[in-house]
């Protein structure tokens, strides 16, 4: 028992030498190639009526938002109260394209994230931590895995939550811009992967 013992020891031991010597001789094996372009300032977003779990009401045929009906439907949930880029132009028929370190970061964290218990955190590094976090997915998603086939999201958290209008309604502006500009020039600038 004790030499089957020693040969897997052994084994895992040279296992793990290689992975560390190959990551040593090859190290583009393990990076991300900073021309991929996957950072950009812009995102397409499509924005539907969602279930309070923030999931597609009907994901084979989500219904859209429109505005400006929509922003008094109290059932319509989802679709948010106000334009995210507070430049007076409401999403048109649902598609909204938003600043990624701007709107939609603010707009995501205060849908995603809870405000009341994160801001004692007089640092912000729970929000930051959010921030790089949501941006890494809407860019990565939107790229790889965008919505019906396109470089874009939707609002749903199959990429993440996001309703127009939650950063201004949230009553945290202060603790949310402070996060996003403690990120910023962290994880890379556009055309980098965020590492």
């Amino acid at each position: 028992m004790l030499l089957v013992v020693f040969f897997l020891t052994l084994f895992v031991f040279q296992q793990v030498q290689a992975s560390t010597t190959l990551r040593m001789e090859n190290p583009s094996l393990n990076a991300a190639s900073a021309s991929a372009n996957v950072l950009t300032e812009i995102i397409t977003v499509y924005i539907y009526h969602l279930a309070p779990s923030g999931e597609l009401t009907n994901p084979q045929s989500p219904v859209p938002c429109t505005y400006p009906q929509d922003v008094n439907n109290s059932n319509a949930y989802g679709c948010g109260n106000m334009d995210s880029n507070n430049d007076g132009i409401f999403p048109n028929n649902g598609i909204e394209y938003v600043v990624v370190d701007g709107s939609y970061l603010k707009d995501v964290i205060a849908t995603e994230m809870n405000l009341a218990e994160i801001t004692p955190d007089t640092e912000g590094e729970a929000l930051k931590a959010q921030a790089v976090a949501s941006r890494t997915v809407a860019n990565w998603k939107s790229v790889y895995s965008g919505w019906l086939g396109q470089q874009a999201v939707n609002n749903s958290t199959t990429y993440q939550a996001f309703i127009p209008g939650a950063y201004n309604s949230s009553g945290y502006q202060s603790a949310i811009d402070k996060a996003i500009d403690g990120i910023n020039g962290v994880g890379g600038t556009k055309g980098e992967f965020l590492q």
